[in-house]
């Protein structure tokens, strides 16, 4: 069983990023720069192609569901809703945090939000979930192969979160080991490990150091949405100022502009999230070298809001609005999104 304050802190992150003043007041960067419009567009509408692939799996659109909840009550059903809609939609999703599972040593006895979670998206990417920290301090990386074989998932997400954690009176203070930690995992994985930050972003050094270790992806997960600094702050009923740490981070267009050149000399796949907001975003995002674009708050704060019928709704009006943003700048394919198709 789920210990009451782990709980209770996944049920606070939900209510604090959906209803108070938890954003990002940094710009995320791509406000700086322009799709260039099309006037001649010489294509159609019907024949834009949204469509794509990752870990040989195809999606309808570059989107990722990003990793939000699980591990309390209410996880279970909103990942039920969220796996259901990623496979209607054909969509990559992100798993909570795992955490609690890695003392859970079979799928019978998985905490609320991973039960029998495959069953409600029998085809679609599911991505399992856990924190930097916890790879460090597992000595058998093996192990953490159960977070991936008990939800079979296609790969596993490893959180990098010491902003977040150095903001928690409970967090971790202690991060040395990590990138050893990440290595013996990538050995040890039978599927593709995915690093994320959480929203303070990830630069061209960080990013050289994981790609060499052999990560298959990098979620560069950018400043400019959600403020976990912020949020934390707000959970424990703080309601001083935004101090220094609120807006700490790197926006993640320049995150995207520091790691897409590494393409050059490593193959993996660069993911942009941190304040995608719009399709013109995302399209931004594809432009400066991203392969896939993630999503988490707008998604979650329509689910809380206005329930899963409204989340289905905004997946598909996305899919048509991102075939108009292509056609609008001459794009038939999501491989012509390059830096001509901006204003740098």
């Amino acid at each position: 069983m789920i210990h009451m304050s782990s709980a209770q802190r996944k049920a606070d992150h939900v209510r604090v990023t959906t209803q108070l003043d938890s954003q990002y007041h940094t710009p995320t960067g791509f406000e700086t720069l322009r799709l260039k419009h099309q006037a001649l567009p010489e294509c159609s509408l019907e024949e834009i192609q949204t469509e794509t692939t990752l870990f040989d799996k195809p999606m309808s659109m570059p989107l990722i569901i990003s990793s939000m909840t699980g591990g309390y009550d209410k996880g279970q059903t909103i990942n039920q809703d969220l796996c259901q809609l990623a496979e209607e939609h054909q969509l990559a999703l992100g798993l909570g945090s795992q955490r609690s599972m890695l003392d859970k040593p079979g799928s019978s006895d998985l905490p609320d939000g991973f039960r029998e979670i495959r069953k409600y998206a029998p085809t679609a990417l599911l991505f399992g979930n856990i924190g930097a920290t916890q790879v460090a301090q597992q000595a058998d990386p093996s192990r953490l192969m159960h977070l991936v074989d008990a939800l079979e998932a296609d790969a596993l997400i490893v959180h990098l979160n010491p902003l977040q954690e150095l903001t928690q009176p409970e967090g971790d203070r202690d991060f040395r080991g990590i990138l050893k930690g990440i290595e013996k995992l990538v050995i040890h994985s039978h599927a593709p490990i995915i690093v994320k930050e959480t929203g303070a972003g990830i630069h061209g050094g960080v990013a050289k150091k994981l790609l060499n270790i052999g990560v298959s992806a990098i979620d560069v997960a950018g400043a400019g949405g959600t403020s976990w600094a912020r949020a934390e702050q707000l959970r424990h009923n703080d309601q001083s100022p935004r101090d220094v740490f609120s807006d700490w981070g790197i926006p993640t267009a320049n995150c995207i502009h520091d790691v897409a050149p590494l393409k050059k000399d490593w193959t993996f796949v660069l993911i942009a999230s941190g304040g995608l907001y719009s399709v013109a975003d995302w399209a931004k995002a594809l432009c400066l070298g991203a392969d896939l674009v993630g999503v988490a708050q707008p998604i979650m704060k329509t689910y809380v809001e206005q329930g899963v019928n409204a989340v289905d709704e905004l997946l598909g009006q996305w899919k048509k609005d991102l075939s108009k943003v292509m056609c609008l700048v001459g794009a038939t394919k999501l491989d012509e999104l390059t830096p001509e198709k901006c204003y740098l």
